[in-house]
């Protein structure tokens, strides 16, 4: 609890959602919710990058399984370098960005869900349907062999 300075009350999360008092405040306010929009964006474009870099890697890993070499070596461009490695090295590193790939989109998804729940906070927009749909995953091949089993 808070002491407000017309002598009543506030609680903690009164506090947490109060309207600003002074221009400064809500200069504040503007400011910081301006700059959580800005890394919100920011954050969308790498993933939509870190994305359409993981389905590059599934593409390529998926040719190398249909279309293996006849020479049993492929080449691979590593920035504006090509470089010629064994199709399993190939395969292998292949998987080895994807997975990282995965987790760094992973961790960037979870921060866009944390600047998304500050900026509610600070605007004072929390308590809308959007919260309870932040923590969806998708299902599992288990859960769908669950559901399939009990299908006419």
């Amino acid at each position: 609890l808070v002491q407000r300075q017309g002598g009543g009350v506030m609680t903690s999360q009164q506090q947490q959602h109060r309207p600003p008092e002074t221009p400064q405040e809500y200069a504040e306010l503007q400011g910081r919710l301006h700059e959580l929009a800005g890394r919100s964006e920011s954050l969308k474009e790498y993933a939509l990058s870190l994305d359409i870099r993981r389905q590059g890697n599934r593409e390529a890993a998926g040719g190398l399984r249909r279309h293996p070499p006849e020479e049993g070596k492929v080449w691979m461009a590593s920035g504006d370098i090509f470089l010629r490695f064994t199709s399993d090295r190939a395969q292998a590193m292949i998987e080895a960005d994807s997975a990282e790939t995965s987790k760094e989109l992973e961790d960037v998804r979870a921060e866009q869900k944390e600047v998304a729940s500050e900026i509610e906070r600070l605007d004072g927009t929390s308590g809308g349907a959007a919260h309870l749909f932040r923590d969806l995953r998708p299902m599992s091949k288990e859960d769908m062999r669950f559901v399939n089993r009990d299908v006419p």
